[in-house]
């Protein structure tokens, strides 16, 4: 996951202005190759049942949402509307634990068209 963290910091340094609905597409493509390469999803799924037991894995597990949502944040700039940059940040970061939970449990397919269907959402 931290790689995904990176990977929006990137594209919000790299790509200023990119719509928010092609970098979320991203994210959810790379969880997608990672799952297929490691099973991330089932992981993910394992690390988050533990992470209410273990404060310690709590802690870096929030630590790491915290990092998403800032990066998602610069993605998004300033928000849209009324809508502030954060409680758009916290949308968008909402989407992934989302589609790993269908990746682990439902399989690949069940995914199918998801990122294509993000793009649509936020185009812009």
């Amino acid at each position: 996951m931290r790689g995904v963290v990176e990977m929006i910091r990137d594209v919000a340094a790299r790509q200023p202005g990119r719509a928010a609905g092609a970098t979320l597409a991203d994210v959810l493509e790379v969880v997608r190759g990672r799952d297929a390469e490691s099973g991330l999803g089932k992981i993910a799924l394992l690390v988050w049942a533990e992470a209410l037991r273990s404060p310690a894995i709590a802690t870096r597990f929030k630590a790491m949402l915290t990092q998403m949502r800032a990066g998602f944040a610069e993605v998004v700039g300033e928000g849209r509307g009324n809508v502030p940059a954060d409680a758009m940040a916290a949308a968008l970061a909402s989407v992934v634990p989302g589609f790993i939970l269908q990746l682990a449990l439902l399989g690949p397919e069940a995914v199918d068209g998801v990122p294509e269907a993000v793009r649509s959402l936020w185009p812009s």
